[in-house]
């Protein structure tokens, strides 16, 4: 389905992965491809000049946590600056694609058509993509950014809750069953094979996992988007929201294993939701 030339200054296709070879055939003259961190490019792509694509990657959540990428700022000013140049072409149609066409590329599809169309209503926006993509799930952060950046007051916002849309943000910090736990994000530690110096650098690790070390650790790393929070319980937790703090009584799940790392299994009952809807 491709949004209506009489309300838009170009055409403008949402879909999947799964789905680009087709609608690339269809007369596609530029690209907005946003993907997970490290995915490789999808071939049915390559046809474009580096002039005719954005590629975007970040991980499809609202709020980065250790091995996850949230989008950001730049990320949005990146697709509306990408957006804004398409009106001034002629017989323009834009493909907005993500992995499977529901939350990030419905997003990235909200806020183009509203910098596009200033003057029109946030939920007229918004019916439009529903229209495009009736399983729309537009992620949450990257319409209120893009909110923010046009400058609309929050009226997308409220134009996605009216339309019934998915985009409330659940709290889990205060939640009685198990919650997840991570060892910590910005990198990873490991003493090397073979290091020119391996005293040194057991020394250093020995400090970093230390009281004095750790104290340190989690109040550099922690920043308004990320919180990080050392495993150590035996250190001050100030720098910590309360809310974030992790809690004697609650039984935590740890995330940081090889099994849970492993995202195959779930993009396989992701595509079988999709596919049985």
């Amino acid at each position: 389905m491709v949004a209506d030339k009489q309300l838009m200054p170009f055409e403008l296709t949402i879909c999947g992965i799964d789905e680009l070879a087709c609608h690339c055939e269809a007369g596609v003259t530029h690209v907005l491809s946003i993907l997970d961190p490290g995915w490789p490019e999808p071939e049915p792509l390559t046809i474009f000049a580096v002039n005719r694509r954005l590629k975007l990657h970040f991980h499809d959540i609202i709020e980065s946590h250790p091995g996850w990428i949230a989008p950001e700022r730049w990320d949005v000013e990146l697709l509306l600056a990408f957006g804004r140049d398409l009106t001034e072409l002629r017989d323009t149609h834009l493909l907005i694609h993500c992995h499977a066409g529901i939350s990030r590329s419905t997003a990235a599809a909200t806020l183009v058509i509203a910098q596009a169309q200033p003057d029109r209503r946030a939920d007229d926006v918004l019916g439009e993509v529903v229209r495009l993509r009736p399983r729309a799930w537009p992620n949450l952060r990257i319409l209120e950014l893009g909110d923010e950046i046009l400058g609309r007051e929050g009226e997308i916002i409220e134009a996605a809750r009216a339309q019934g849309l998915p985009v409330e943000e659940f709290k889990t910090y205060g939640w009685k069953g198990s919650a997840a736990i991570y060892s910590g994000s910005n990198g990873t530690l490991a003493l090397m094979n073979q290091a020119p110096h391996p005293n040194a650098a057991k020394l250093f690790i020995n400090w970093l996992l230390s009281k004095e070390g750790q104290t340190s650790f989690q109040k550099i790393m922690n920043t308004p988007d990320l919180v990080t929070e050392s495993m150590r319980i035996d250190i001050p937790k100030d720098s910590i929201p309360p809310e974030r703090r992790r809690a004697a009584s609650v039984n935590y799940i740890l995330m940081d294993t090889p099994e849970k790392s492993d995202q195959e299994p779930v993009n396989k009952l992701l595509k079988e939701i999709i596919k049985n809807k």
